[in-house]
C-alpha cells in the first residue's frame, strides 16, 4: 500500500496486489502484473504494459491505459479515458462524467457492448477501434 498527499507515485516491475492513493499527484505503473487499485484526487493515472486487473479512479485527471492484458474498471469525474488493450480477460467498465472515452481492443473477437450517455458520438466522445495487429 502506497499513499502520498502531494506527490506522484511511480511503480515499476512489481508483481502482486498493489493499492496506491495520491491526493495531489499522479499514479504511474509500468511493466507489472497483479491486481492494481489506483486512485488520485488531482492527478492522472497511467499504466503501461500491465497484466492483470486494473481499477483506476481520478477525481480531476485523465486515465491512460497502454497495452493492458487483463481487466479494466475505471472512472473519472472530469477527465478523459484512453485505453489500449493487448487482451481483455474478463471485461471493461469505463465511466467519465465530463470527458471522452477511447478504447482500442484486440481484433477478431466477439464483444458485447453496453454504451450509455447523454450524448454518444462515434468520435470523439466515444471511440472504439479494433486493432488486428495484437
Amino acid at each position: 500500500m502506497l499513499h502520498t498527499n502531494s506527490g506522484n507515485i511511480m511503480i515499476n516491475n512489481i508483481e502482486g496486489q498493489v493499492r496506491a492513493n495520491s491526493a495531489g499527484g499522479s499514479v504511474d505503473v509500468t511493466d507489472s502484473a497483479g491486481q492494481f487499485n489506483l486512485r488520485t484526487v488531482a492527478g492522472n493515472v497511467q499504466t503501461t504494459d500491465v497484466r492483470g486487473e486494473v481499477r483506476a479512479r481520478s477525481a480531476s485527471g485523465n486515465i491512460n491505459i497502454i497495452n493492458l492484458d487483463g481487466t479494466l474498471v475505471c472512472a473519472t469525474a472530469s477527465g478523459n479515458i484512453d485505453a489500449i488493450f493487448k487482451d481483455v480477460t474478463y471485461g471493461i467498465h469505463a465511466e467519465s462524467a465530463s470527458g471522452n472515452i477511447s478504447l482500442v481492443l484486440p481484433g477478431n473477437r466477439g464483444y458485447q457492448l453496453d454504451i450509455r450517455g447523454s450524448s454518444i458520438n462515434r468520435k470523439p466522445a466515444f471511440w472504439i477501434r479494433f486493432n488486428p495487429t495484437f
